[in-house]
């Protein structure tokens, strides 16, 4: 029984690091919790196929047709987050955030990654943030967006 407790209270303090890894960050306001999103549509992957790709995490939020007060938030946050990367491809269109690609410093031995595509600036009207943290390296991670 002793080890049931034991194994129980391992796997709970293993799921509680992968949310605690995003924890450190702006961003990690954005994400929902058991209400919901306010922000758009967020999907939530961890392990499964992700594993697959070298991958733990997957958040991702996209807000269809963002008011401009949104976007300016988000993309302070984002930009807040990416000026402590170790290494970004950023892009701007007007002065705006269009894309960015943000590598994290490590934790735990994963590799963290922050996404943002502002495509509402080409007149798409849609904005992604996604947060990706494991083990594939950013070339890795390039070659599985390109997919």
């Amino acid at each position: 029984m002793r080890y049931i407790r034991l194994i129980i209270l391992l796997i709970a303090s293993c799921a509680g690091f992968t949310a605690l890894a995003q924890d450190g960050l702006a961003i990690n306001r954005l994400f929902g919790n058991s209400r919901g999103n306010a922000w758009g549509s967020e999907t939530y992957i961890s392990g499964g196929q992700l594993r697959k790709m070298k991958l733990e995490l997957y958040r991702s939020i996209t807000v269809e047709n963002p008011q401009p007060e949104t976007v300016a938030e988000i993309e302070r946050l984002v930009k807040h987050d990416g000026a402590g990367a170790a290494e970004r491809e950023v892009q701007l269109r007007g002065g705006k955030l269009y894309y960015g690609l943000y590598r994290l410093p490590p934790l735990g031995g994963l590799n963290r990654y922050v996404l943002y595509l502002n495509s509402a600036l080409d007149g798409s009207g849609k904005l992604i943030l996604v947060y990706i943290e494991g083990k594939a390296d950013i070339d890795q991670l390039k070659k599985l967006l390109k997919k």
